[in-house]
């Protein structure tokens, strides 16, 4: 059996038209994000909220950015992250999408009622 698990999109900046974390590229030999624009969100802090240790990364040149617009109506883009969200990265690879509805519904098991 081959667990698959999603990774949640908590974020409403998709929602709203702006770039969502999944726009941003996290470089684990850096500790650091890439930003659409090219910008590195450097770790800032950290802190536990609701018993989870969430690191946070942000860049000081978001003032300027040609794509400020579409990233946060803030003065910088803060991105959080989970301490052990490199689990649920590495697992994201094999989480078969749309491409296997199947694997994504729980009721497709059971057979049709007749």
């Amino acid at each position: 059996m081959t667990p698959y698990v999603p990774k949640p999109l908590t974020s409403g900046a998709k929602a709203d038209g702006r770039f969502g974390k999944q726009d941003f590229v996290y470089l684990s030999d850096e500790d650091v994000y890439r930003c659409p624009a090219g910008e590195r969100l450097t770790w800032r802090y950290t802190n536990i909220e609701a018993g989870l240790t969430l690191h946070r990364y942000w860049s000081s040149n978001c003032a300027g950015c040609a794509l400020k617009e579409q990233c946060t109506p803030g003065k910088e883009r803060r991105v959080r992250r989970w301490e052990h969200e490199a689990v649920i990265d590495a697992m994201r690879p094999t989480f078969p999408g749309k491409a296997s509805p199947s694997a994504r519904r729980r009721d497709r098991l059971r057979p049709s009622p007749r």
